[in-house]
């Protein structure tokens, strides 16, 4: 047990007091009267409670690999419950909770290793169309991470996902006429190295991210940053683009190099005509000293889905990813899935795929299914 409080951890406890601190200017707003409307006298704003909820069950079958530990049964939830309390017109608090495997599997198992974790937890002020953001948040930077269509398809892009980060985030978003909805977002982060860092049930490995682990954005300081742009809609065509640029300070890490920088820019779209829908994604991305080591690293993804009736739907999807290893072996690792699947009862959805995926030379396959529904929930409705 450590009877004194490292100068990391004074700078932790400083951040939370701010956060803290925040708060507690901000909530009495609460106690006097809210914006009332100028013909009812009614109240315009009410405090409330409101978020979604997802659930998921996902069973994969890697059932032919060339790496023969490879083959194995993955049966896990992920569940994920996101909310925003609203407690003053220009105040909320923001959380996003995950229950999901923490360790890699070793073999096969059957919903084994699963951790809970906070993946957010902040405060945000919104004045108007700007948004600011402090606390421990998942920074802006791309979206074939999240929306690449189908079971797999996110499963290259999630390298370059920004997530569980410390710091301060503003956005901006306005409607540029015929232009689109545009939302610029800049984030100013370190990695989370708090107590949050920790999972219950079951303890990540390492429990708690320290500094000596290393790795992108694990500093003292807020040294990292991240810049994000989308336009959506672009002159009512359906089609939206996005670029970002990213800076990463590294660790101090045993395979820390030097600070990774990153682009991406993506173009994606969604069109509608009788009873289909089709959606697509084009995203590339590259970064050099990507996680701050010695090797430079392109992805690009694309994926399509088409949906029939609202109800049935296929996807296709896939990712390039090339390594370059200063001093070390290349790759050009590939990944290419197929999925469908349709709504079976009340917003469950029952999805099947298969995955091709080669990664550092070694090739495999997987068949998987997946069961999931989102609930979403309001305390303001009633």
């Amino acid at each position: 047990m450590h009877i004194g409080l490292s100068l990391r951890r004074l700078r932790n406890l400083a951040l939370c007091g701010t956060l803290a601190s925040s708060i507690a200017l901000v909530v009495p707003v609460m106690s006097v009267p809210a914006i009332a409307d100028g013909h009812t006298n009614r109240m315009a704003f009410v405090p409330r409670v409101e978020g979604e909820l997802s659930v998921e069950f996902q069973s994969d079958n890697t059932y032919k690999a060339d790496d023969a530990s490879a083959e194995l049964s993955d049966t896990f939830t992920t569940t994920e419950l996101g909310a925003t309390f609203h407690l003053a017109p220009f105040f909320q608090i923001v959380g996003s909770f995950v229950l999901e495997p923490v360790l890699d599997p070793t073999g096969d198992r059957v919903f084994e290793d699963h951790g809970a974790y906070a993946e957010e937890l902040y405060a945000k002020f919104v004045f108007s169309d700007i948004g600011i953001s402090v606390g421990k948040y998942n920074p802006a930077f791309g979206r074939a991470w999240d929306a690449t269509p189908g079971i797999y398809g996110v499963d290259f892009a999630e390298d370059y996902e920004l997530t569980e980060r410390l710091g301060v985030s503003v956005g901006y978003e306005f409607a540029a006429g015929g232009l689109g909805g545009i939302a610029l977002t800049a984030s100013l982060y370190k990695v989370d190295d708090t107590n949050l860092s920790r999972s219950i049930l079951t303890s990540r490995d390492p429990e708690k991210t320290r500094r000596s682990d290393g790795g992108p954005s694990n500093t003292d300081g807020l040294e990292s940053f991240a810049l994000n742009a989308e336009i959506a809609d672009v002159m009512k065509s359906g089609i939206g683009v996005n670029v970002g640029y990213r800076s990463q300070a590294k660790g101090i890490g045993p395979d820390d190099v030097d600070d990774e920088r990153g682009f991406v820019a993506g173009i994606f779209g969604e069109h509608k005509m009788h009873n289909l829908k089709f959606e697509w994604i084009v995203e590339g991305a590259n970064f050099n000293n990507a996680d701050a080591t010695s090797a430079d690293k392109t992805y690009v993804t694309a994926g399509v889905q088409l949906t029939f009736n609202e109800r049935y739907y296929i996807a296709i999807a896939g990712t390039h990813r090339k390594v370059d290893n200063t001093g070390g072996a290349d790759f050009n690792d590939r990944l290419f899935q197929i999925s469908a699947g349709m709504e079976v009862y009340d917003g469950w959805t029952v999805d099947v795929g298969h995955k091709w995926d080669r990664t550092e030379d070694v090739d495999s396959r997987t068949f998987g299914v997946l069961i999931a529904k989102s609930f979403d929930f309001n305390t303001a409705k009633r």
